[in-house]
């Protein structure tokens, strides 16, 4: 409401006014909101928190365009703001036309007319879709009817088209019938198990047109158990949202369970913005509905929703108000039980939930209140609250505040518990203050310990090496088991950092064999490409002379695969099989009508269909014959590149047996160029080259994220919302729409190649652009966040740019930029036969007057 405080309110109102205040955006802004029918169009997203002072409170999340008062641009781009938007939706809209070109041609398609049984089963399904999406019931289930007549029974999309048909006779049924049908088609046909999704959705509709509350609220809690993410279906949560305001009145677990997970995606989407202010009003007592009687449950907030929201802070600053006034109250704990926060519990979710600052200040009060308790038996209390406000000092940072901390700790209580943990947080708190020689020393006491974590002795040899105590660092290193590696799986860590020393120390004969050895045993490892860049004499020598055989991007040829190495051998193999399977006809024997399916599913447009009919094909089969080679085509064609990393299941894959030395490698790509490119993709061609050329950098580190951030899968989606195929975040994406003044940016769009690939890579290039061109740095920002990146680098920056990756403290983000990295190195060398990196960056010295967002 917007109150008028100049209006007869009674105490009574104006207390409300208080306690429960809901507060709007400013109108001046334009608002990204999508139209939804009946009940919502009339909704405007609000957020009712707890205050005190109602009106010094402002919502900053205005949609996902807000123009600045003056109208400029941020300053220093190098991609213009005006042109890069046009580029994105250049190829949105040639995707858009081209999908409605071939929605009218299947509109206008006669099915009896196709060739083949499989094509004419394909375009009746098809049709009928799109004529259930125009409410045309009774034509579209003669279509679905066609379609089942032409359909083999064993086909994987018989029980699809038959739940379809089921679909179109819940207005005319008995609803509650439909679900026994839903069971014998998954009883009858046992591969429907892999199309939980197109299940759920199939009973959730039954249930709402049964009216059937109880029983939907519990079913859609299980489709989100059950159904990843990436294969929920927007337009059902809207479906069952605007049914849920229209017909559940009731007041129960499940009811309030569904709520919060629609509204844990708020401010994102209009639906997680109904359901937080329904939440916002029922956990403020309020209700429109006179039917609800007192002694109905009460709802309480769950510590997930509060986690969630306080996850979405980083676009609605508002939220993170409204977690912490939800603290005080009431509310449900992971096991469902309702627990009232005392204040040490209070911070330590505000800490989990990364809302540092809040804790900060309530931990810095409830330590002067502990303070105040001079008894023996509450000096525990005391100490526990002195280590908490250490610990948040750190969150935020702030080194010397946690160093000193942590010392007085040590000092007053250390005798009680966590002297351990106190002496590691002290010795982390020295390290980002640069005394490096007083951490090793505290990291070696704790490494002597029978339990100690094996990370600790590699800090100690860290910190002695950053101390350059060279000779020591050197000796820890010979001590055999005493240092381990800093990253499971990343070979050669030891043996560079060995080879550093080494060359610090004047030794550089021993230095280069050292160096050597890491190109002949990792050579295509992190640390083999640290090599390469830092010693280019070292990275010309192990070059081989061979040319790459064709510096072709096109990323799969059915007959060049068959012409390689690899192909040659398979079909050697096929050729030794009995007559009755002949080379031609392998695909026979291996579900070849759900592969020809799959093919007219592309050529009609329904690739997300084709996708998952793909999927369900049994590889046991697959990897035995010429029908990889049509698989992995037409896979590619829908857009599936991760296919192509199942050639090292082949019989005679030449990745079976690889290659350890830097120059045996490339010579090894260069041989078996067509498996490589099947490795290593260089998926939606079109895409990244139009995006890498409209922002100026290097297609393959699209397609080096690409492969890290999601493995080529356009839909995929993490737990916490990252979107696509560049795993974007959806506060991240509505800041750069702002950034770059796209007013069309749609939020749902997101996962489309289109928009993902195109706002990543405009991302890419202001992080490179507020790096100085740092390559390694950018990589970092996109993982972590340029702000994180930049506080190591207030502690870090004086050192060389490997040491620096070794230092990032989270080994999430440290991981990350190696693998990149490495993914890198391989598209260069499978595609130009060049390296990654010339040389290795310099970190840079002035930090940059840009702004991200």
């Amino acid at each position: 409401m917007r109150a008028n405080w100049n209006n007869k309110f009674t105490l009574k109102t104006k207390f409300w006014f208080w306690t429960c205040v809901e507060l709007q955006g400013f109108t001046g802004n334009r608002i990204y909101r999508p139209k939804f029918k009946g009940e919502f169009e009339s909704y405007r997203p609000l957020l009712a928190v707890r205050m005190l002072v109602a009106s010094s409170f402002i919502i900053p999340f205005h949609g996902v365009y807000a123009q600045s008062e003056s109208g400029s641009t941020p300053p220093g781009r190098i991609v213009a703001t005006e042109t890069f938007p046009e580029v994105v939706h250049e190829a949105l809209l040639e995707r858009e036309l081209s999908e409605i070109s071939t929605r009218e041609t299947l509109l206008d398609a006669k099915p009896e007319v196709q060739a083949t049984s499989q094509e004419r089963a394909v375009v009746a399904f098809l049709k009928g879709i799109e004529l259930t999406k125009k409410k045309e019931h009774k034509e579209a289930g003669k279509y679905f009817e066609m379609s089942l007549r032409e359909l083999p029974k064993d086909s994987q999309l018989f029980p699809v088209v038959k739940m379809s048909l089921e679909t179109l006779h819940l207005d005319s049924a008995k609803p509650l019938n439909a679900l026994k049908s839903v069971k014998s088609i998954t009883a009858k046909y046992p591969s429907f198990v892999e199309w939980k999704s197109e299940q759920f959705q199939f009973m959730i509709r039954v249930l709402m047109s049964a009216k059937s509350d109880n029983l939907l609220l519990k079913t859609w809690l299980e489709y989100l158990d059950k159904v990843r993410p990436a294969q929920r279906s927007l337009e059902l949560e809207v479906e069952v949202a605007q049914f849920a305001d229209k017909y559940i009145k009731i007041r129960t677990k499940d009811y309030y369970e569904f709520l919060e997970s629609i509204a844990a995606y708020y401010p994102y989407t209009e639906t997680s913005r109904w359901a937080f202010q329904k939440l916002q009003n029922l956990n403020c007592g309020r209700t429109k509905d006179k039917k609800i009687k007192d002694g109905m449950l009460v709802y309480r907030p769950s510590l997930w929703l509060l986690g969630r929201l306080a996850g979405n802070a980083a676009l609605d600053e508002g939220l993170r108000v409204f977690v912490v006034q939800m603290l005080n109250q009431p509310v449900k704990g992971s096991r469902g039980e309702t627990k009232v926060f005392d204040t040490a519990e209070k911070i330590n979710f505000m800490m989990q939930s990364r809302l540092y600052s809040e804790a900060l200040d309530a931990s810095k009060a409830y330590f002067e209140d502990v303070s105040e308790f001079k008894s023996p038996t509450q000096r525990p209390i005391r100490a526990k609250a002195l280590y908490q406000l250490g610990q948040i000092h750190m969150r935020l940072n702030q080194w010397e505040q946690s160093a000193v901390i942590f010392s007085r700790y040590l000092q007053e209580y250390g005798d009680l518990y966590e002297r351990s943990g106190a002496e590691e947080a002290l010795a982390d708190s020295l390290v980002r203050l640069n005394f490096h020689s007083e951490a090793a020393k505290i990291y070696a006491k704790l490494g002597q310990s029978v339990n100690a974590d094996p990370m600790i002795r590699w800090h100690h040899f860290w910190n002695v090496y950053l101390g350059k105590d060279y000779a020591s660092a050197l000796a820890l290193l010979e001590k055999p088991g005493y240092v381990p590696n800093r990253d499971r799986g990343i070979d050669g860590g030891l043996e560079y950092w060995r080879a550093k020393i080494l060359e610090k120390m004047g030794q550089l004969d021993q230095s280069n064999d050292q160096f050597k050895k890491i190109l002949v045993a990792n050579g295509d490892s992190f640390y083999s490409l640290m090599v390469q860049a830092s010693k280019p004499s070292l990275r010309e020598a192990s070059v081989p002379v061979t040319p790459i055989p064709s510096e072709s991007k096109r990323f799969f040829d059915g007959d060049q695969f068959m012409a390689g190495p690899s192909g040659k051998k398979m079909a050697a193999k096929l050729l030794t099989m009995p007559s009755a399977v002949p080379l031609t006809s392998v695909a026979a024997e291996v579900n070849s009508v759900d592969l020809k399916m799959s093919r007219y599913l592309q050529k009609w447009g329904h690739y997300r269909y084709a996708r998952r009919l793909l999927k369900t094909i049994n590889w046991t089969r697959v990897i035995e014959g010429k029908f990889f080679t049509e698989l992995a085509d037409l896979a590619f064609s829908l857009g599936d590149f991760a296919i192509g990393l199942k050639v090292a299941a082949l019989p005679q894959s030449p990745f079976k047996s690889m290659p350890t030395s830097s120059k045996d490698l490339i010579e090894h790509m260069h041989m078996n160029n067509s498996d490589w490119k099947l490795m290593y993709p260089f998926a939606h061609e079109r895409l990244v080259t139009k995006y890498a050329d409209a922002a100026r950098i290097d297609p393959y580190l699209i397609l080096s994220i690409m492969r890290a951030e999601s493995v080529y899968d356009p839909d995929a989606r993490s737990h916490v919302g990252a979107q696509g195929l560049m795993q974007i975040m959806p506060f991240t994406a509505i800041r750069i729409a702002r950034i770059m003044n796209d007013q069309k940016f749609d939020l749902h769009k997101l996962h489309t190649p289109e928009v993902n690939i195109g706002y990543a890579s405009f991302y890419l290039r202001r992080l490179l652009d507020y790096y100085d061109g740092n390559v390694i740095l950018a990589i970092a920002a996109y993982n972590a966040g340029p702000n994180s990146v930049d506080k190591w680098l207030s502690a870090y920056g004086f050192i060389d740019m490997d040491e620096f990756v070794e230092c990032i403290p989270f080994k999430e983000t440290r991981r990350y930029v190696k693998s990149v990295l490495r993914n890198m190195n391989q598209y260069q060398s499978v595609y130009s036969a060049k390296p990654a990196l010339i040389t290795l960056p310099k970190i840079p010295l002035v930090k940059s007057e840009l702004e991200i967002f």
